[in-house]
């Protein structure tokens, strides 16, 4: 019976308190995407995406964002009944917004699509 039971998962965080059968969803866990795209004018945009899934609000993820990288964000609803929200950042920033989800927000790194897309430090010259 259990291998052929659908997969199913349920989030928890700390300080909050579990209602029988809330909050259990089927599939997968949903991973956190980052992209980064080109927009009018060679100008690059960071895409994140699904942060609600792990208890984060984007609007507070946004600004501080915003705050600390000096570059100009927003927030947008995806497509779809209840998907959730995308937020935009200005510029590629996939480097600080990794550092942010791993280091801040402790998720972990298999939950996390586009970290590969990340710009590389350029070589130093002697």
């Amino acid at each position: 019976c259990y291998t052929k039971m659908g997969s199913g998962y349920q989030l928890t965080f700390p300080g909050q308190t579990i209602a029988k059968n809330s909050g259990i969803k089927k599939g997968k866990v949903p991973s956190i995407t980052i992209n980064v795209e080109k927009r009018t004018g060679n100008k690059k945009v960071t895409l994140v995406q699904n942060l609600e899934v792990f208890g984060i609000d984007p609007k507070s993820f946004a600004r501080t964002v915003q705050v600390n990288v000096a570059a100009s964000t927003s927030i947008s609803p995806l497509p779809g009944n209840g998907a959730g929200f995308q937020v935009l950042i200005q510029g590629n920033q996939i480097n600080y917004v990794a550092q942010l989800l791993l280091d801040e927000f402790k998720i972990l790194k298999k939950y996390i699509v586009g970290l590969e897309k990340a710009p590389k430090p350029p070589k130093k010259k002697n």
